[in-house]
């Protein structure tokens, strides 16, 4: 979920699926989630740079937590595994251009 709007007490959410509703505050996480969008498993690289050495792959619709982005290329972890994906794989980083009314 992304949260597209806000007021004190509520937020409003946009899913994968186009769908908006509000909820209460204290039902959401901090932590910053993604999802992977993605027909097969995607890679998970040990840097952000030319090491293209793949340290793990992440499943179509699996739940990672958000670390730090950078360019084309974003820090993901589960667990006790961290690695960089495309972000143009990902779900959740950015807020669509193009919210649905």
């Amino acid at each position: 979920m992304l949260v597209i709007d806000e007021t004190v007490f509520w937020r409003q959410i946009l899913d994968p699926d186009g769908d908006r509703v509000w909820i209460h505050k204290s039902l959401l996480s901090k932590r910053s989630i993604v999802m992977v969008m993605a027909d097969q498993p995607i890679p998970l690289y040990r840097t952000m740079g030319d090491d293209q050495t793949v340290v793990a792959y992440a499943d179509p619709k699996a739940l990672l937590r958000l670390g730090p982005c950078q360019g084309d290329r974003c820090q993901l972890r589960k667990n006790n595994i961290r690695g960089w994906a495309d972000k143009s794989k990902l779900w959740g980083v950015d807020i669509p251009q193009d919210l649905p009314d």
